[in-house]
């Protein structure tokens, strides 16, 4: 729990980006249907990327803290991925149902 927690605080980093982006995600798809899905995919695991490049150059120091903590980079990345990969289809989802 205390693990999660410290994934969440990192997470909300760069949550309003992501939550954006993922928003912006679902007004495509309930305007233009479904079809959008595949290139809206592909442009959320870009912006995913363009996000850990910032991350990674911009707040590099930052990492120390987390690894102090005994979380490591890869398992920040990891579960900070799913949690936003889950808020997208959740979003996505919605949209759809919605439609």
């Amino acid at each position: 729990m205390r693990e999660l927690r410290i994934i969440i605080s990192f997470y909300q980093l760069f949550f309003w980006t992501s939550f954006f982006i993922s928003l912006s995600c679902g007004f495509v798809i309930y305007t233009w249907g479904i079809a959008t899905f595949s290139a809206l995919f592909w442009f959320k695991i870009t912006t995913m990327g363009a996000v850990g490049y910032y991350m990674k150059n911009a707040k590099s120091s930052l990492f120390y803290y987390f690894k102090n903590l005994g979380i490591s980079k890869k398992k920040l990345w990891i579960v900070a991925s799913l949690i936003d990969i889950l808020l997208f289809t959740l979003i996505v989802i919605v949209a759809i149902i919605a439609r």
